[in-house]
């Protein structure tokens, strides 16, 4: 994805950008747009792979980014990983809730665990990552969190 013909926004250059789900998909292209804009861009995934091949690619073209292999249904570890992420780059400015899964399941036939998983993925870790990087944001005088 080029970015080349985008507008340039000079409030994010510099700015810490954490996005979950950023490895691949619509996670990914927000990783390439954000990085476009002089930010750095810390990219939480589960899928390492594609992860680390966008990654690499953003950093070969002179971009900011990280990865960080992380199940965001795990909320200790995820909490965690974004500590970890602000004692290496300082508080989070952007946070973008990304992460989910797009399973399709007939509603006669959902089950209880289906259903658990997929607000585990798709909804509960907004709020604990939230939780994870207000105090950052409030310190630095304020962020913006995209669910």
């Amino acid at each position: 994805m080029s970015a080349d013909n985008l507008a340039r926004y000079p409030s994010l250059v510099g700015k810490t950008v954490l996005i979950t789900g950023g490895g691949a998909g619509i996670g990914g292209a927000m990783s390439v747009l954000f990085a476009s804009q002089d930010c750095s861009v810390v990219v939480l995934d589960i899928d390492d792979a594609a992860s680390r091949r966008l990654v690499d690619g953003l950093c070969n073209d002179g971009r900011r980014a990280t990865y960080v292999q992380c199940d965001v249904t795990d909320i200790d570890a995820l909490q965690r990983t974004i500590r970890a992420v602000e004692s290496a780059h300082g508080a989070v400015d952007v946070l973008v809730n990304n992460a989910a899964r797009d399973d399709r399941q007939d509603l006669l036939t959902a089950s209880v665990e289906y259903w658990d998983r997929a607000i585990a993925v798709n909804v509960r870790h907004h709020v604990f990552a939230v939780q994870a990087v207000v105090p950052g944001m409030q310190r630095n005088g304020g962020g913006s969190i995209i669910n």
